[in-house]
């Protein structure tokens, strides 16, 4: 058993050491693509991006998702004005929405919707507000598909933000992927956090968003990323305390069971995975990622249980 644990140990410490070295050279790969060049394979291959929103009401979040500098993009926010009365109208107020006429959609039957907004004004064209009364998070989900206007679906909820190189990240892959001929229907980043970009036509023949889509989209189909789609704003609380619990815990645990070796390979693999972190947070955010975020993706990327179950709450 005591080989067992340490052979499990040394396992998750390399693939650690791969998954870095995969991340810095990926990083580096994508500072040397330019923005003109992002432009051609838009123009080239076609590719539009939705970001499709689930419990998102504040103005400057969505003022931050639309600030993204690229063509072929949308916001699509799902809210219900119902729950969030003052919230709804400070969206349209701000944006100077006004109600539009919108068919219900027969691709996704149980996304129906109450009104739909869009801008009246060409320089806020890109932000959809769509009202409908909140059951799930993939019902709103399935609602904003439903009106997307663009084939790639980037869902976002409540504590999640695009990070600046995402739509380089999702261009450049797609575009690679298409030259060689490959078909994808997902791209997957578990960088500071599990984040999805979905084909919208996966969606729609797997009949909408749940929490076992991940399961349903075979594994050809997917692209696995190694630099940052989205991250997210930690919700603390006991998350320090959480951590340092449950280390005490196995630490402790291995120590009267095993003796003092499995303790310490244990602790070495947690100063690994911190290194890590470290590394990869510096990488993509500079000073600006706290430990906060930090210790909350080191608490993400022990949670191996979850890990294909999709949710962004």
């Amino acid at each position: 058993m005591l080989i067992i644990i340490l052979l499990i140990l040394s396992l998750i410490s390399l693939h650690t050491i791969r998954e870095a070295y995969r991340i810095i050279r990926q990083s580096e790969r994508l500072c040397f693509i330019p923005l003109e060049m992002t432009n051609a394979s838009q123009n080239a291959c076609n590719i539009g991006c939705s970001v499709i929103c689930t419990s998102v009401w504040s103005v400057k979040h969505i003022e931050e998702l639309l600030s993204t500098e690229y063509d072929k993009f949308e916001v699509v926010v799902v809210l219900d004005s119902s729950r969030h009365k003052k919230a709804f109208q400070r969206i349209i107020d701000h944006f100077h929405l006004i109600r539009v006429s919108c068919l219900q959609s027969e691709e996704l039957p149980a996304a129906a919707i109450r009104q739909l907004y869009r801008s009246k004004e060409r320089a806020m064209r890109r932000i959809v507000l769509v009202d409908r009364k909140y059951v799930t998070q993939y019902d709103d989900l399935n609602a904003a598909t439903a009106v997307a206007a663009y084939d790639m679906i980037i869902p976002i909820g409540k504590d999640y933000h695009l990070h600046p190189q995402a739509i380089k990240s999702i261009i450049s892959t797609l575009s690679e992927k298409r030259a060689n001929n490959q078909h994808i229907e997902l791209i997957y980043s578990s960088v500071m956090t599990r984040s999805y970009v979905f084909y919208r036509e996966a969606i729609i023949r797997l009949g909408g968003f749940s929490a076992n889509i991940l399961k349903q989209i075979p594994q050809n189909n997917i692209s696995h990323i190694y630099v940052p789609i989205c991250y997210r704003e930690p919700i603390l609380g006991s998350l320090v305390l959480r951590i340092t619990a449950n280390t005490i815990f196995m630490a402790g645990s291995l120590t009267l069971l095993f003796g003092i070796l499995p303790a310490i390979a244990l602790l070495s693999c947690i100063a690994l995975q911190w290194t890590y972190i470290r590394l990869v947070s510096n990488a993509f955010y500079g000073k600006k990622c706290s430990t906060q975020a930090r210790l909350c993706y080191l608490s993400l990327k022990w949670d191996f249980f979850n890990a294909r179950k999709f949710t962004i709450s």
